[in-house]
C-alpha cells in the first residue's frame, strides 16, 4: 500500500499588495487553520515517510504549524524552489520515482496544480464521494493506493480518497 498526501498551504495574507508572491506568509485564519489540521493529522496518527515542500513562504509555514515532525522523529523534508509553480506533471514525476521502500509522501503545494495532481490520480466516481469541489486553502488529501511501487499508482490502483478542510473539523 502506497499513501499520498496532498497539502495546499493555509490562507494567506494579501496586506500588502506589492509583497512578492512567493514571500506571501500566512494570515491570521491561515495560522488558526494549519494548526487545526495539525490537530487532525495528531490524532489520526498521519506520518509520511518523506515531505516534499515548495520554498514558497505560506507553505514553509503552512507545514512547520502542523508540527508533523515534532515528536514522530527525524523525516527527510525538501524544500524545493521547483515545487513553485510547477505543473502537476512535475509532482507525477516525484511520487513515481520514489524509493519502494518509501511508504507515504507528503506534498505541500499550491493551486492549480493539486487540483491537476487530484483530477489525474482520483477517479471522478470517488471524489463525489467526498467534500472536494475545489482545492481549497489548508485541504489536506489522503490518497491511498493499492501498489508495492510508486509507478504502479494510477487511478484504477486507488483503493480510498479523502478529503479534509479545516471548515469541518
Amino acid at each position: 500500500m502506497k499513501t499520498v498526501y496532498l497539502l495546499r498551504h493555509a490562507k494567506s495574507d494579501w496586506a500588502d499588495p506589492y509583497q512578492i508572491d512567493k514571500d506571501r506568509v500566512l494570515a491570521d485564519r491561515g495560522v488558526n487553520d494549519a494548526a487545526l489540521l495539525g490537530s487532525y493529522v495528531k490524532r489520526n496518527n498521519i506520518n509520511p515517510n518523506i515531505i516534499y515542500c515548495s520554498t514558497a513562504q505560506r507553505c514553509k509555514q503552512t507545514l512547520s504549524l502542523m508540527n508533523l515532525c515534532s515528536d514522530k522523529g527525524k523525516k527527510d523534508i525538501i524544500y524545493d524552489d521547483d515545487l513553485y509553480g510547477c505543473h502537476a506533471s512535475f509532482l507525477l514525476n516525484i511520487l513515481f520515482h520514489q524509493d519502494k521502500r518509501i511508504d507515504s509522501i507528503l506534498l505541500v503545494n499550491h493551486e492549480p496544480t493539486l487540483s491537476d495532481l487530484v483530477s489525474l490520480l482520483v477517479p471522478r466516481n470517488k471524489i463525489l464521494r467526498t467534500d472536494y469541489q475545489k482545492y481549497n486553502t489548508c485541504g489536506f488529501s489522503i490518497l491511498k493506493y493499492k501498489a508495492n511501487d510508486w509507478s504502479n499508482i494510477n487511478q484504477e490502483s486507488l483503493a480510498s480518497f479523502e478529503f479534509v478542510i479545516p471548515k469541518n473539523l
